[in-house]
């Protein structure tokens, strides 16, 4: 309890204090807190490759203190764990594929998964980690996952859910074929 308490002051100070670029997205200051709000895919994307890997390493990396060796010990593996995750989201992330970076992130989910196990076997393997080895596959089937992720869906709808609609079931669907077509018929005119 005490470390995940240390995490989240450290993770909200980290999003408060680091000097990033200006393209670079801003999650929530009070990350973490009730009454922050849903956050966003890329919200979470850029807590887990930027904000929350120097959280860790300020608190846990090299140099740091700890009043007993087994606590350092502890924290260092979930630490090594963390790294291994992040490692294969960047290059997961990367706009370009070839075979030695599907391998990569390959060995990357290996470590994680094999370390996650062995480090907390009581919450057993889940769903998602077999779906991550697939990517793999689709690196290579499918070229960089950018291409082919559902984030511009996700934003999409997420456009569609704020449009006012008065509750009038059928009007903006139809608005919107109507919309559509006009958009086809003009493109091919």
């Amino acid at each position: 309890r005490t470390a995940s308490v240390a995490v989240m002051d450290r993770v909200q100070m980290v999003i408060k204090e680091m000097t990033v670029p200006s393209w670079v997205t801003h999650p929530p200051s009070r990350f973490g807190e009730s009454g922050v709000g849903t956050i966003k895919a890329a919200e979470w994307h850029i807590l887990w490759t930027l904000y929350i890997p120097v959280a860790l390493i300020t608190l846990w990396g090299a140099g740091t203190e700890h009043p007993l060796p087994e606590l350092a010990q502890g924290y260092r593996r979930v630490l090594d764990l963390t790294m291994a995750m992040v490692s294969a989201m960047i290059i997961a992330d990367r706009h370009s594929t070839s075979q030695a970076r599907a391998a990569a992130y390959r060995d990357c989910i290996k470590t994680y998964v094999r370390d996650f196990q062995r480090y907390f076997p009581d919450e057993g393997i889940k769903p998602n980690h077999h779906a991550a080895f697939h990517l793999y596959e689709f690196f290579l089937l499918f070229g960089p996952i950018y291409a082919w992720w559902c984030f511009p869906f996700e934003r999409l709808i997420g456009l569609l859910q704020r449009i006012p609609n008065n509750h009038h079931a059928g009007e903006m669907e139809a608005t919107m074929l109507r919309t559509f077509v006009q958009g086809c018929m003009l493109r091919r005119w």
